[in-house]
């Protein structure tokens, strides 16, 4: 198995400030550039993780025990729970008597991560959108300011600046009432590739203009939702997703050469959000 040049585990962790943060920006301005794993096994498998989604480790490669324990310094323990992670994670599969190998993933699966979160996070924001609860609404543009400031921040990165639009998220689909949809996102990024996609780096919202662009849609998300206009809101949410999907589909490319399969390059043929407000609006 030719591996990349994983980092090896640190030894140490920076301690963290007893003080809270005074905001949620400063809370993302104050975390490492990473966030933390719990365990090595975590960490090998997000190493490993990363590489496959970027395409650095092809799909069949054999990962072997022995290699990534002397290249991490540890014994095959955490190693043989790295890979049953990646296994639920849809990136390795696990041959009995034969050993454990690289699940490719390939352009069209990357763009179905995107499309599948889409489906599931826009009914989210619709069920939002329907029940209109103002302490919930309060909530997220809390997060959504945290989001216009980290684009006003060169000191953001662009991973950090990620983190702040899924904490934005995070909070619709808390909040959204169904339970089992919320579970559904919750496996879709604990077992898929989704989650490697943002965990050491962020292919989308390298440029300042990308990052006000997504905060200016998230604000005007906002106002769907208190406006009651849930099909536009929903429209609004996949439109930043396929938006996101195709500068991470591009920047993977434009480094590994290749191309999505249009059929999964999906985009709504939208209106102007806030269309759908307006007309009722004028029934009423």
């Amino acid at each position: 198995m030719n591996l990349p040049a994983l980092p090896r585990p640190r030894t140490s962790r920076a301690t963290r400030s007893a003080a809270p943060p005074a905001s949620e920006l400063s809370r993302v301005l104050a975390m490492p550039a990473e966030r933390p794993h719990p365990t090595l096994a975590h960490r090998i498998a997000d190493d490993l993780g990363v590489a496959i989604v970027d395409g650095e480790l092809a799909d069949g490669v054999r990962i072997r025990e022995e290699e990534l324990a002397a290249q991490y310094g540890a014994s095959r323990s955490p190693v043989r729970e790295a890979i049953a992670l990646l296994e639920r994670r849809g990136l390795v599969r696990i041959e009995p008597r034969r050993g454990s190998y690289v699940v490719g993933q390939s352009l069209d699966v990357i763009a179905d991560l995107f499309n599948m979160r889409a489906a599931l996070v826009g009914l989210a924001v619709r069920y939002i959108a329907r029940r209109r609860d103002p302490d919930v609404l309060a909530q997220l543009r809390d997060a959504i300011a945290a989001v216009a400031a980290g684009a006003e921040r060169s000191a953001v990165s662009a991973l950090a600046f990620a983190h702040l639009g899924a904490d934005a998220a995070r909070v619709i689909v808390r909040h959204c009432g169904a339970s089992r949809l919320a579970q559904m996102l919750s496996d879709h990024a604990s077992h898929s590739g989704w989650g490697m996609i943002w965990r050491k780096r962020a292919l989308d919202f390298q440029t300042p203009e990308r990052r006000r662009r997504y905060a200016l849609q998230y604000t005007r998300l906002a106002d769907l939702i208190e406006a009651g206009a849930d099909h536009d809101a929903e429209l609004l949410l996949r439109q930043m997703m396929f938006e996101s999907r195709d500068v991470v589909l591009a920047a993977i490319a434009k480094a590994h050469g290749g191309a999505a399969d249009a059929v999964h390059r999906l985009h709504d043929r939208t209106h102007e959000p806030g269309a759908a407000a307006a007309r009722g609006t004028a029934r009423r």
